[in-house]
C-alpha cells in the first residue's frame, strides 16, 4: 500500500507558489511502503469501545493505533544550534499547541480502545554536537535517535514523539529534493518508539530558492526563516505521528496520504505580524504560520481550529423578546458597574430572568452599547474560550446595537462581552438553542433573500404609510411573497430604519397578540439609516408587530425562518467565533467596489462541506459614505434586499445568517469599502 509523497505546485492565498515537500511517512527509513493490511484486519476489525471515533470522513481507519495521550515531545537539536532563537521559538510552538482549539483537531480521531486527548508537551530535550558528522545518511537520524536514547541522556518512552532537528548546514538524504520532514517508528530496549526528522531549510532550501524549498517567506513571525519553517513542517509530522503511530490507523488508501498530506501546505485565513510576515494562529504570545490539519467530521476539511461543541446538532427555541441585562441599572450580575474598557465580563443567560433553561447550548442575542466615548470594539464569545480575533460591534460614541447568536459556556451558560473602552451595555434575547433531540425545537429552514416589506412603497399591509412615532404598527409576514410557510414559528429578519425625523431614539420589535416588551432591536441616534438582524416570534396569524420612538419609513428582508423539523430543515452547529476575511490584510490593502466573493470553507474556521447556511458578523470600513451591503450565495442573482448600511461612513456591523452553495459567500457593494467577515457557526442537515 504505498503512500503519498506530496511533491505538488499549490497556491498561497493566491499570494505565493511553491513545491511542497513532506514524506507522509516512512518504516525505518525516510520513504517506505506499508505492506497491506490481512483479510483478518480488513474484515474483522476489533469492536470499538462506545464513543471511539474510528469512522472516517474523507479518510479511512485501519485498525490500528492511535497515540491517545499524553503526547510527550522530545527534541534532538542536531548539528549546530548556539545563539539559534529556534531553541526557544520551538520549543514555545509545542507548548503553546497544547490544550489550543487547534491541536483539538486531533480529538476527532481515534482507535479501538478511545479517542486522542488534546495534550502535548516537551518533554525533554537533547543537543547532539554533529555525532554522526554534517551529512546524515539513511541511517544517520536512526543513528541519532539510538545514541540519545542508549546513553540515558533521553528516557525511551512509549509516549514519546522524538524529533530530530537539524541545524541549518546539515544535510540528510532527500531533504529539500523529496520532503522537508517525515515520521516513522522503530523497537528500541524492548518499546516502540515513534520518531522523526525536520530539517531546517533557511539556507537549503529557503523562500529565495530556486528550486524546491520547505520554507515559504523570507520574512516570518519570529524572525527566524528556518523556525517558522519548522514549526509548520512539526505540527505535519506530529499530527501524523498520534494518528497513524504505527503506520496502521489512519490514511487514505488512494495516495491521499495522512492527516497532514491532505492538508498539505494549507495555511486557509491568514494575517499580517507586526513585521509584515503571514501568520494564521498565535499561540501563546507567539504568531505562526502552520498548515491546516485534517479534521475527522462532517464529511472531512481541513481547518485550522476545532471545538467539539461543533458536533452537536441544535434546534431553535424562540421566547418572547426579553432583557437579560443592562449595566445602567443598580450593580449586580445582570446590572452595572459600567463595562470598563480592556476588560471582559461575562453574563450566565440561563440565571438572568428571561427563563432560559441550563440546556440552552447557544443564544440569539441583541447587544446595545451605550459608551460615552469612542468605542473601538465590541467582542462576544463564549467564556471559557480564548478570546478570539473577531469583533460584534463598532461605535464611534453613539447608541448603536447588534445582533448576534453566541454559544454558552458549557457549565453555566455564560457569554463574555470584551470591550476596548468603557461602555454601558443593554443585552437582549428573542431565543436559544438546545440539542436537536429536545421536544417542541424546531429547525431552520434557507430561503433566498427576499424583501418582505418597505413602508416607502404605496400604501398597503406590507408598504406605506410611514410608521408614525410613538406607535405600532402589524405586519402580516405570511401574505408577503416571500412564500413563507404558515408552520413558520420564528423569522430570521434584517430591520432597516429610514428615520424621518432627526433621531430615531429606539424602534423594537415582538410576535403581534404580545404586550410591548421592554427591548429594542435598534437605534439610530443620529438620524442615519441603521439596520439590525433579529430572529421575531410569529405571533397572531403569523404577524409581527413594531414600534418606533419617532417618524421612520422601515423595510424589512427576510432569508429564513424557524419552524418544527421536515425534511429541508437544518441544524446549527456552533463554532469557536473566527476570522474569515478582513480586506485589509491583503496585499496593497486595496477596498473593493462592487462584487466580492469570499471563500469561507477553505479559510480553516472549521465550517465544513455540509454547511448550507452560515452565522457571519459583517463589518465594512467604509472610505466615503457607503449606501448599503448585500451579501448573499453567488450561485444566484444578487436579491433586492440589504444586509447593513453606512450611509455616514462610519465603521458599521451588522449580524447575517446567508444560506451558501459551494462554501462561498457574494458581497456586494456600491460604493469603495473594506470588509471583515467573522463566522459564529453554520446550519447543516
Amino acid at each position: 500500500m504505498p503512500k503519498n509523497i506530496c511533491a505538488k505546485v499549490i497556491a498561497l492565498a493566491a499570494i505565493v507558489s511553491f513545491l511542497s515537500l513532506h514524506a507522509a511517512h516512512a518504516q525505518n527509513q525516510p520513504v517506505g511502503i506499508v505492506p497491506p493490511l490481512s483479510s483478518s484486519q480488513t474484515s474483522q476489525p476489533p469492536k470499538p469501545q462506545a464513543g471511539a471515533v474510528t469512522t472516517g470522513n474523507g479518510i479511512e481507519y485501519h485498525g490500528g493505533p492511535v497515540m491517545l495521550g499524553p503526547h510527550n515531545v522530545y527534541f534532538i537539536w542536531y548539528g549546530g544550534w548556539s545563539g539559534d532563537t529556534a531553541t526557544t521559538i520551538l520549543p514555545d510552538f509545542i507548548n503553546g499547541l497544547n490544550g489550543s482549539p487547534y491541536f483539538n483537531t486531533n480529538t476527532t480521531y481515534g482507535d479501538n480502545t478511545g479517542d486522542i486527548a488534546n495534550t502535548i508537551s516537551v518533554a525533554g530535550q537533547f543537543f547532539d554536537n554533529y555525532s554522526q558528522g554534517s551529512s546524515l545518511g539513511s541511517s544517520g537520524v536512526f543513528n541519532v535517535l539510538s545514541s540519545a536514547l542508549n546513553s540515558g541522556s533521553l528516557p525511551t518512552d512509549p509516549n514519546g514523539i522524538y524529533l530530530v532537528l537539524t541545524s541549518p548546514d546539515v544535510t540528510e538524504g532527500s531533504f529539500c529534493n523529496t520532503y522537508c520532514g517525515y515520521h516513522t517508528r522503530t523497537t528500541l530496549n524492548g518499546t516502540d518508539i515513534k520518531y522523526g526528522l525536520v530539517g531546517n531549510p533557511a539556507t537549503q532550501c529557503n523562500a529565495n530558492h530556486a528550486g524546491p524549498r520547505c520554507s515559504i517567506q523570507a520574512v516570518t513571525p519570529n524572525a527566524n526563516e528556518g523556525a517558522d519553517a519548522m514549526a509548520s513542517v512539526i505540527t505535519h509530522e506530529v499530527n501524523e505521528t498520534i494518528t497513524d503511530s504505527d503506520l496502521t490507523a489512519w490514511f487514505q488508501s488512494n495516495l491521499g496520504g495522512e492527516v497532514g498530506d491532505l492538508c498539505n501546505f494549507n495555511f486557509g485565513r491568514m494575517f499580517f505580524t507586526p513585521n509584515g510576515a503571514f501568520a494564521n494562529v498565535t499561540l501563546g504570545a507567539k504568531n505562526y504560520l502552520i498548515q491546516q490539519n485534517w479534521v475527522n467530521d462532517s464529511g472531512g476539511f481541513c481547518a485550522f481550529i476545532f471545538n467539539q461543541q461543533s458536533k452537536m446538532s441544535l434546534n431553535f427555541v424562540p421566547v418572547t423578546p426579553c432583557r437579560v441585562a443592562d449595566t445602567r441599572n443598580a450593580n449586580g450580575p445582570f446590572g452595572g458597574p459600567i463595562l470598563s474598557g480592556n476588560t471582559t465580563r461575562g453574563f450566565a443567560i440561563p440565571a438572568s430572568a428571561c427563563n432560559i433553561p441550563s440546556n440552552a447550548v447557544a443564544f440569539s442575542l441583541n447587544f446595545t452599547v451605550v459608551p460615552p466615548g469612542k468605542l473601538s470594539y465590541l467582542t462576544a464569545f463564549p467564556c471559557g474560550e480564548p478570546q478570539p480575533l473577531v469583533s460584534t460591534l463598532n461605535s464611534d460614541g453613539r447608541i448603536k446595537a447588534v445582533a448576534g447568536i453566541v454559544p454558552g459556556r458549557t457549565t453555566d451558560g455564560s457569554v463574555c462581552v470584551y470591550v476596548t473602552e468603557d461602555t454601558h451595555l443593554v443585552l437582549d434575547i428573542d431565543g436559544y438553542f438546545v440539542p436537536s433531540s429536545n421536544t417542541g425545537s424546531m429547525a431552520f429552514f434557507p430561503v433566498t433573500p427576499c424583501r418582505v416589506v418597505d413602508t416607502r412603497q404605496p400604501a398597503g399591509p406590507l408598504g406605506g404609510p410611514t410608521l408614525a412615532g410613538n406607535s405600532t404598527r402589524t405586519f402580516p409576514i405570511l401574505s408577503s411573497p416571500c412564500n413563507v410557510p404558515a408552520t413558520a414559528q420564528a423569522y430570521s429578519l434584517n430591520y432597516t430604519a429610514v428615520p424621518r425625523a432627526p433621531q430615531l431614539s429606539f424602534l423594537t420589535t415582538w410576535p403581534a397578540g404580545q404586550s410591548q416588551p421592554l427591548v429594542s432591536t435598534l437605534n439610530a441616534s443620529t438620524g442615519a439609516i441603521t439596520a439590525n438582524a433579529a430572529i421575531v416570534p410569529a405571533g397572531t396569524n403569523g404577524d409581527v408587530n413594531v414600534f418606533v420612538s419617532e417618524n421612520a419609513d422601515l423595510v424589512i428582508d427576510i432569508n429564513g425562518y424557524f419552524a418544527p423539523p421536515a425534511t429541508g430543515g437544518l441544524s446549527f452547529h456552533t463554532l469557536s467565533p473566527c476570522r474569515v476575511l478582513d480586506t485589509r490584510q491583503f496585499t496593497g490593502a486595496q477596498p473593493f467596489v462592487g462584487q466580492f466573493d469570499t471563500y469561507v470553507f477553505g479559510t480553516g474556521c472549521a465550517a465544513p462541506p455540509i454547511a448550507q447556511a452560515y452565522v457571519l458578523n459583517a463589518t465594512v470600513v467604509p472610505q466615503q459614505p457607503l449606501d448599503y451591503l448585500t451579501l448573499w450565495q453567488p450561485e444566484t442573482s444578487r436579491p433586492l434586499v440589504s444586509t447593513l448600511n453606512a450611509s455616514d461612513g462610519a465603521i458599521t456591523s451588522n449580524m447575517a445568517i446567508v444560506p451558501i452553495q459551494n462554501g462561498t459567500v457574494s458581497a456586494y457593494a456600491p460604493q469603495s469599502t473594506h470588509m471583515v467577515l467573522d463566522i459564529f457557526g453554520y446550519f447543516a442537515p
